[in-house]
C-alpha cells in the first residue's frame, strides 16, 4: 500500500514535466498587457501547457525580439520577465508573435532567482477580468474578422490553386519586394593618398566611388575607381568601372548573378589595354552564411565570363603602333569572406582565378588571371574608416606584349568615407 502511495505521488510530480513545454513547442501568440520592469502578459496559459518558469523566445516576422521567463500561469494568460530585449521598439500590442520554448537554454544567473521567488504582490492591479474580456473580444474578431466565411476564400485555399512556377516566379520577380530592396541605398568614397606597386616600383594616387543597396532579395553594387602618376616625360591613367546585380536565394542558398567591368588604361602615348570589356550574362553564387547588413558573409561564385580585349603595340619591323584584339571565355571561380573582427575592425577578402579559353588558339590553361585582394578596415566614427589594402594579380600578356613582369603587387592606405542616401 505504501508502494502504490509513493508511486501515486512520483506519478503527480512527474506529470508537470510531462506536460511543461517541450524544447519542439511553438505557438503564435499576442501581448495583452505591458508593465514595467519588462513584464509583459501573453494570450497563452495554463490550457496551452505553460508553467511558471518556462523558458521561451519571443519573435517576429522581423526577427528575433527578447527571451522570457514564466513568472504566472493562469488558465488562459501567462505573465513574463523578458531578457535580452535586442528590438524593444518591436514589442507592441498589435503584432503576432511567435513564442518558441527553449527550457532547454540555460537561464542567466541575473534571472535564476525568478524561479525562486513570489511576484505576486507585483500583480494586484493586474485586472483579469480587464484582460479576460479583453482575450474574449479578440477570439470574437478573430472568429468574425480573420476566420474565411467560405473555404474558397480562405489563404490557404487560395495558395493551393498557385502553380509551383506561379510561386516560383512571385519568390523571385517580385515587384514590392525589388523597390524596397532598391530604396536602401548607400555611398561609399575613398582616396588612396599613399599607394605602392611592385611593378617598376612605383607609388601613385587613387580614389573612387561604390554605390550599392543592402537589400534582402536583390543588391546592386556599382564601382569605379582610377588612379594617375605623372612622370617628368609622360603620365599615366587607369579607369575601372564594374556593375553587378544580384537576385538572392533563387533556389535555396543559390543566387544569380549578372555582371559588366569595363577598364582602359595608357602610359604616355600608348594605350594598354585601349579597352577590356567582360561581360557576364548569367552566373550562380552560393551562400555559406550572410547577415542583413552584409558585413558577415562567405559565398562562392562560378560564373562565364566574355573576355573582350583590345590594346596596342607597336611593330618591330614597321615601327608603327598595332591594335590588336583578343576574344574568348574565361570561366570566372571566385571566393569572398567578409567578417567583422571587433566592434571597429573589419576584414574582407577576395581570391579568384579566371582561366582563358582563347577563340583562336582555345588555350585554356596559359592565362589564368589570378586574383587576390585583402582589405583591412578600422571604424573611427561618423562613416568614416582608414583601411589598408593589398592585392595581387597576374596577366600574361603584358610579359608577352610588352617584356614587363606580369605579376604585380599594390600596397595602398585608403581612407573611406560612407554613408546613406
Amino acid at each position: 500500500m505504501r508502494f502504490q502511495i509513493t508511486l501515486y505521488f512520483v506519478l503527480i510530480l512527474s506529470s508537470f514535466n510531462i506536460l511543461a513545454l517541450e524544447s519542439s513547442d511553438q505557438f503564435e501568440t499576442s501581448i495583452l498587457k505591458i508593465y514595467n520592469s519588462n513584464i509583459i502578459v501573453l494570450n497563452r496559459g495554463l490550457e496551452d501547457a505553460i508553467y511558471r518558469n518556462d523558458h521561451i523566445k519571443l519573435t517576429s516576422d522581423s526577427g528575433f525580439i527578447a527571451r522570457g521567463i514564466c513568472v504566472k500561469a493562469t488558465t488562459q494568460t501567462s505573465h513574463w520577465k523578458i531578457y535580452r530585449v535586442v528590438h524593444p521598439e518591436l514589442v507592441s500590442k498589435d503584432t503576432l508573435y511567435t513564442l518558441k520554448s527553449i527550457n532547454q537554454s540555460e537561464i542567466p544567473d541575473d534571472f535564476k532567482k525568478l524561479t525562486t521567488i513570489n511576484l505576486e504582490k507585483y500583480f494586484k492591479n493586474t485586472e483579469e477580468n480587464k484582460i479576460n474580456q479583453s482575450l474574449v473580444m479578440q477570439q470574437k474578431r478573430i472568429a468574425k474578422y480573420d476566420l474565411p466565411q467560405k473555404i474558397v476564400e480562405s489563404k490557404i485555399h487560395r495558395d493551393s490553386l498557385v502553380s509551383p512556377y506561379e510561386k516560383f516566379m512571385a519568390k523571385n520577380f517580385n515587384p514590392v519586394e525589388m523597390k524596397k530592396d532598391f530604396s536602401k541605398n548607400n555611398l561609399e568614397v575613398y582616396a588612396d593618398p599613399l599607394m605602392w606597386q611592385s611593378r617598376e616600383n612605383r607609388s601613385q594616387t587613387s580614389f573612387g566611388a561604390s554605390l550599392y543597396n543592402t537589400g534582402v532579395k536583390y543588391s546592386y553594387r556599382f564601382n569605379m575607381s582610377e588612379y594617375q602618376v605623372k612622370y617628368p616625360q609622360l603620365s599615366e591613367r587607369t579607369t575601372h568601372y564594374d556593375i553587378q546585380l544580384i537576385s538572392k536565394s533563387f533556389i535555396g542558398n543559390f543566387s544569380l548573378l549578372t555582371q559588366f567591368e569595363y577598364d582602359r588604361a595608357y602610359s604616355g602615348d600608348r594605350y594598354f589595354p585601349i579597352r577590356r570589356q567582360q561581360y557576364t550574362p548569367m552566373g550562380v553564387r552560393y551562400t555559406f552564411f550572410e547577415d542583413k547588413e552584409n558585413v558577415h558573409f562567405a559565398d562562392i561564385t562560378y560564373a562565364p565570363v566574355y573576355d573582350f580585349f583590345e590594346y596596342q603595340y607597336i611593330s618591330d619591323q614597321s615601327n608603327k603602333k598595332i591594335n590588336e584584339i583578343r576574344e574568348g571565355i574565361r570561366h570566372q571561380f571566385k571566393l569572398r569572406i567578409s567578417n567583422q573582427i571587433s566592434e571597429y575592425f573589419y576584414i574582407r577578402s577576395e581570391f579568384s582565378i579566371k582561366p582563358l579559353s582563347n577563340f583562336k588558339s582555345n588555350s585554356r590553361s596559359s592565362d589564368m588571371n589570378p586574383y587576390a585582394n585583402i582589405n583591412f578596415a578600422r571604424s573611427i566614427g561618423n562613416g568614416f574608416f582608414i583601411a589598408y589594402d593589398f592585392k595581387y594579380e597576374k596577366d600574361n600578356l603584358l610579359k608577352e606584349v610588352y617584356g614587363i613582369n606580369s605579376e604585380n603587387f599594390t600596397n595602398a592606405l585608403q581612407l573611406r568615407y560612407g554613408f546613406e542616401i
